[in-house]
Formats: C-alpha cells, structure tokens, sequence
C-alpha cells in the first residue's frame, strides 16, 4: 500500500495539510507550551533550585563539618599520640627510679650482711679465743691436780709423815707471804 491509497481513504483535506488551521494549531500549542514551561519555571523551578541549592548547602556544610571534624581528630590524636609517648617516658622512668632504689637497696642489703658476717665472725673469733683459754686454764688445772696427786702419792711413799708436816709449813709460810689480789 502506498501512500497515496491511504491518502484517497482520508476525508478530504484532513490527514495532514499544511493549511492556515495546522499553523494556528501548531502556535497555539507553541504558546500553550511556553505559558506552561513559564509556569512551571515560576512555580516548579525556583523551589527545586532552592531545594537543590539548599540540599547542597548542606552538604557542603556537612563536608565541611566532616573536615573539621577530621582535622580536629587528627589534632586530639596528635595529642593522645604525645600524651602516650609522655606516659611511656614517665613509665620508663619510674622504672629505672625503681631499678636504681632496688639496686641501692640490694647494695645497702649486702653491706648490712657483710657487717653483720663481720661482728658475727669476730664475736666467733673472740667467743673462740675465750674457750681456747679458758680450756688452756682447765687443762692447766687438770694438769696441775694431776700433778698434785702423782706428786702427792710420790710423796707419801717416798717421804715420812715428819717430812711432809715440814714441807707443808714452808709452803704455807710462803703463801703467807705472797701478797694477794683483788
């Protein structure tokens, strides 16, 4: 089918003409466009561009926010970072106070011991030199009794009770005359 077969099947002069109605058509639809893009622009486009101007106020508010934001976190982390590092310092040196008082305390310790080795040595050395004498003065006593009895029974057989009684005078006698301490 051609186009000219539709074009008879049409009423005539309707189907597309370029006539004085189609142009009067075509502006007042122009003119009905334009009034309503108008009266859209004035009541649609100034809201939604305020709208939108709003909305990216707000996000530039917002990103701005989110930048001070970060950039006061970066600030209080650089803050937190230097406290830490101050703490740690602290911290290291607190430890080596304690290591230096443990260490003076550990040498005071030791010379405490040392002193005390010391007097306990020397009153063991002087609790010694008085039993070594003290033994010497026994064993010069015991020998001195042992002495005493030999020589008392050496006597009593070897010499007369006359003899005796004469020896023991003399011996008192010169007891007698040995003066005596205090």
């Amino acid at each position: 089918m051609s186009i000219l077969t539709l074009a008879a099947a049409l009423p005539e002069g309707r189907a597309f003409a370029l006539d004085l109605q189609m142009f009067i058509s075509v502006g007042i639809q122009l003119i009905n466009a334009c009034i309503l893009a108008g009266a859209l622009s004035f009541f649609l486009y100034k809201p939604v561009r305020n709208i939108l101007q709003a909305r990216s106020e707000k996000i530039e508010s917002q990103l701005s926010k989110a930048e001070t934001d970060m950039l006061e976190a970066d600030r209080l982390k650089a803050m937190y970072s230097e406290k830490l590092e101050d703490i740690e310092k602290e911290r290291l040196a607190i430890l080596d106070e304690a290591r230096a008082e443990a260490a003076q305390n550990i040498r005071q310790m030791l010379d405490d011991c040392r002193r005390d080795v010391t007097g306990i040595k020397e009153r063991a050395f002087a609790d010694v030199q008085k039993e070594r004498e003290q033994l010497h003065l026994e064993m010069a006593k015991y020998i001195l009794d042992v002495s005493m009895t030999m020589a008392g029974k050496f006597i009593s057989h070897a010499i007369d009770q006359e003899t005796q009684d004469r020896i023991f005078q003399e011996a008192i006698s010169e007891l007698e005359t040995v003066p005596w301490q205090h």
